[in-house]
């Protein structure tokens, strides 16, 4: 049940990856470039404190290189694997950015199709914000008598 409940609250995240910076119109092996990744809550926006907010707290970005490219270490040298999080929390339609720099490794054989290689696996690990998913609500309506004159009042 809590793998299903994970899954159904999983399907919020959105990850886009733009490559950001390169040195010319392409990327050439053994060059860096940028990649932008956005991380963006898709969860509904809550229109009733009854309504569950969907926040995700601080995510973490976890990538591995590919056989094109490899992310590029602030040791100046190609790393197999990079986690980074995003450093702070996403609320329904938020969004959040990270830059990182890549290697260029290699290249496909172009002679005969106009191929792109996979520069990078990206998995996003997001923890929920339990507070705001799970609480008790009840409730409340309050009336009193409202009357446009009465006529005790005038005087």
């Amino acid at each position: 049940m809590l793998d299903a409940i994970l899954e159904h609250y999983s399907q919020y995240l959105y990850l886009s990856a733009e490559v950001s910076k390169t040195k010319g119109q392409f990327v050439n092996v053994n060059e860096l470039f940028t990649v932008k990744f956005t991380l963006l809550n898709t969860a509904p926006t809550i229109r009733s404190t009854s309504q569950p907010k969907i926040v995700f707290l601080n995510p973490y970005l976890q990538v591995v290189k590919t056989e094109y490219a490899a992310p590029w270490g602030p040791d100046n040298e190609t790393w197999d694997s990079m986690g980074l999080n995003f450093r702070r929390d996403i609320s329904p339609g938020e969004s959040a950015s990270l830059d990182i720099e890549f290697m260029a490794t290699r290249s496909l054989d172009r002679r005969r199709l106009i191929v792109e290689e996979s520069y990078a696996s990206v998995s996003v690990k997001a923890p929920l914000d339990v507070n705001e998913l799970f609480f008790a609500h009840q409730r409340f309506e309050f009336s009193h008598d409202i009357r446009l004159r009465s006529p005790t009042d005038i005087g």
